[in-house]
């Protein structure tokens, strides 16, 4: 793993340098020691997970400047190389430990920076590192961690973090992708102040995934005097990577890219002022015209219902300074949600004039508008404007955000307006001007969305968190074993990939799960992790893993499953390989019978479950025979509740003819629901194959054995052979076995009276016995 985010925090000391020796030949160079965590809780680190690293850069006016650079001293033995990459050469060590890295770089200790076989020659930079001076651990606080796994990208958000000291540089970026070494960087600061800060409105796109990553950085510039020419940095760094997924749970919106929907319907514009979808924005423009109401569109939609709780947001970007406006001059921008006929309208508007820019809260009542709650004036450039109703109180509320958490102006009851349950709401936007141009640019809306009760489509119900160690076949010689995470998704959308946040800080994504066949009008889909999550064998990688789901309906949502025993510890090691010990031998061919009793070895002391199921053919098994440890409940009818030790060691299991293949599992299992309601089963289990083949006829004459000992009293008798005729009757014994018929008596044969005649033709009769069919051809 790269110290992606020492390079991070390097990129703010690339235009402070530079600019003290653009002649040198070496412009930036830096070298950061410290530690990388990665975030799986809130309000702390990972600090299981920690990477120590050494990362160094050097950056030259060209790249011939120099063929190589290597770094000497401290416990280094020899040299350590720099690579090439991007027009620039990087160290980047990577150590277990703390104690690793110091001992080959410790601190209070001397080293040297060589460049050599270029146009430079040999240059040297000498350099000290001074004693260990790691500033405090980064981590995201509040609940924005567990926020980001499932981030309304249509929302304000706000990244709070703790407290990294007055002499520490903090700087904070957010990059594209999946994977921490992957993306383009979406935003970035570099201060010393900030413990906080607002998302820009437009940052997140739904749907996606990125990394954060922030970095508390301790440094010492030093001289490039007599080395390289220009001074550099020496720094004691800590840095943190957490990962973000931006969900859309909106039922309807519109982000005017390419113009606007359909949903949309003009009711007022007067001449001269206009909305206009442009650069992906709606905006608004107006000439110098007298007061009145500019423009008004209604959205048209049935989400906003008197019986559902709902709300209604938009983004407002507001470029005018209120500074530049004159006695007489306005505007407003305003979100509307009212009645159908328009006699009722609650307002949620963005004011300015002369000096002086508000947001305030009106209603208007056949044209009578009463200000009832105003703001204090307000000086940022965009804002989030939202109107929420709840069905239970019938309230309206108006909120606003500059990027963070939304404030409440206030409530606004609406019993009065006479809604009946069948009645909606319309939402509108609106925008005027009195005795002011608006050039294209400088007032627009964007994001305008709508979230509703309504029961969404990505609803899961069930989720199955497996461990698997299979071995091959009991006799195979190599004795070779599989491992891999099974995970196993019951919900009432089709998923179509998985990230998966383990308590291990592992962070994987898994695309094109495969889909089961449905459970009760619910969608089952299975997706299998091998090498991209650590191996969980050790209880300490144990505890919450979250999940998120992206369904095929472009939605997503998350949720964290407790990987763990019932009161949070971890999960035992299942170290036995499961196997039969019944006399029925491994790939036996056994007469038929309906049913076989079989032992198995003693499960794992940790085990608290034996399974056999009988494996049909492949992705599709038969309902599972299950022991679980005595006295234990099964909340979801799939696994077992509370801990404890299996006794169980045998069992009966129904069989029919043919070749049979049962899957022997035993392990630690637990079922229960979580915080959100999903029902959760978590496994660590070994598993084992045993095959077996089940006929009626062992010595291979084509006649059921069990036939042949009712009427012979054995197998292999005297004209006892499928050939031979034992009652002489002129009819061999096996075709005596076809016609079901005994062998033993010559008065007992198949016969074919002679057709009758029959209204419709003829009749033939024939003596028949059970358990045979008959054709007439």
């Amino acid at each position: 793993m790269k110290l992606i985010p020492l390079l991070r925090a390097a990129i703010v000391v690339v235009f402070l340098l530079t600019s003290l020796s653009s002649y040198a030949a070496v412009t930036h160079w830096r070298v950061v020691k410290g530690p990388f965590y990665l975030q799986s809780a809130d309000n702390a680190p990972d600090t299981s997970t920690t990477n120590w690293g050494i990362y160094g850069v050097v950056e030259t006016d060209l790249p011939g400047d120099a063929a190589s650079v290597v770094i000497t001293g401290g416990n280094i033995s020899g040299s350590i190389p720099y690579g090439f990459e991007d027009g620039e050469w990087n160290l980047d060590a990577v150590y277990p430990s703390k104690a690793a890295l110091d001992a080959v770089f410790p601190s209070d200790a001397s080293y040297s920076i060589i460049l050599s076989g270029g146009t430079l020659g040999s240059v040297t930079q000498d350099i000290t590192y001074a004693a260990d001076a790691y500033p405090n651990t980064p981590y995201l606080t509040g609940a924005d961690y567990s926020d980001c796994l499932a981030l309304e990208a249509l929302e304000p958000f706000e990244i709070n973090w703790n407290n990294a000291g007055t002499t520490t540089t903090v700087s904070l970026e957010i990059y594209t992708g999946a994977q921490l070494d992957e993306g383009d960087t979406v935003f970035e600061i570099y201060s010393n102040n900030y413990s906080s800060v607002a998302m820009p409105w437009n940052l997140f796109v739904a749907n996606s995934n990125y990394n954060g990553f922030i970095d508390f950085a301790n440094a010492d510039l030093q001289s490039g005097a007599g080395g390289f020419g220009i001074d550099g940095d020496v720094s004691f760094n800590t840095s943190l990577a957490f990962h973000i997924d931006t969900v859309n749970t909106a039922v309807d919106y519109d982000d005017f890219s390419g113009g606007t929907n359909s949903s949309w319907i003009s009711f007022l514009s007067e001449p001269g002022k206009q909305f206009t979808p442009t650069n992906d924005v709606l905006e608004f423009t107006s000439g110098t015209g007298p007061d009145g109401d500019s423009v008004a569109w209604i959205y048209d939609t049935d989400a906003l219902s008197y019986t559902q709780d709902w709300s209604v947001a938009v983004d407002l970007a507001n470029h005018i300074d209120p500074s530049t406006l004159t006695i007489g001059q306005e505007l407003y921008f305003t979100l509307v949600v009212g009645s159908d006929d328009l006699s009722y309208l609650f307002l949620l508007e963005n004011y300015m004039q002369e000096l002086y820019s508000e947001i305030f809260l009106g209603v208007d009542t056949n044209g009578v508008e009463d200000v009832f709650n105003a703001s204090a004036q307000i000086s940022e450039e965009q804002l989030s404007l939202k109107v929420s109703f709840d069905a239970d109180t019938k309230l309206l509320t108006g909120a606003y955000s500059f990027g963070g958490d939304y404030i409440v102006l206030t409530n606004f009851p609406t019993a009065d307006w006479g809604f009946s349950d069948s009645d909606t709401f319309i939402a509108a936007l609106s925008c005027g001007t009195d005795s002011l141009a608006i050039s294209s640019g400088e007032l627009y809306a964007d994001n305008f969305r709508i979230y509703g009760e309504t029961a969404l489509s990505n609803d899961v119900s069930r989720i199955e968190l497996e461990y698997l160690r299979s071995y091959e076949y009991p006799d195979s010689p190599s004795n070779e074993q599989n491992n891999w995470y099974l995970i196993d998704v019951l919900s009432s959308y089709r998923v179509d990939s998985i990230s998966v946040l383990t308590a291990a800080g592992d962070y994987v994504v898994l695309p094109d799960g495969s889909p089961a066949a449905d459970v009760n009008n619910l969608q089952e889909t299975s997706f299998e992790a091998e090498e991209a999550i650590s191996e969980p064998w050790d209880p300490a990688n144990d505890g919450d893993w979250t999940i998120t789901f992206g369904f095929t309906d472009g939605t997503f949502r998350s949720t964290v499953v407790p990987f763990a025993q019932t009161n949070g510890a971890a999960i035992p090691v299942i170290n036995k390989r499961p196997f039969f010990t019944a006399p029925v031998p491994l790939h036996a061919v056994v007469t038929n019978t309906s049913s076989l009793s079989v032992t198995f070895n003693t499960a794992d002391t940790n085990a608290n479950y034996v399974e056999i199921s009988e494996w049909i053919e492949e992705d599709q098994d038969t309902e599972p025979i299950r022991f679980y440890s005595d006295g234990l409940s099964d909340v979801l009818g799939v696994a077992p509740v509370f801990d404890g030790p299996l006794s169980t060691t045998s069992a009966v299991i129904p069989i029919e003819e043919g070749e049979h293949e049962w899957l022997l599992s035993h392990g630690w299992a637990r079922s229960d629901y979580n915080d959100d309601g999903i029902g959760y089963i978590v496994v660590k289990q070994t598993e084992s194959i045993y095959m077996i083949t089940i006929t009626a006829d062992v010595d291979g004459d084509n006649m059921d054995d069990d036939w042949e000992l009712e009427f012979f009293g054995g197998t292999n008798v005297v004209n006892g052979g499928a050939e031979d005729d034992f009652d002489g009757d002129g009819f061999s014994n096996v075709e005596e076995f076809i016609a079901g018929i005994n062998p033993t008596n010559s008065g007992s044969v198949f016969a074919v009276e002679e057709p009758g005649p029959s209204p419709s033709g003829f009749v033939i009769n024939w003596n028949s016995v059970e358990g045979r069919e008959y054709a007439v051809y």
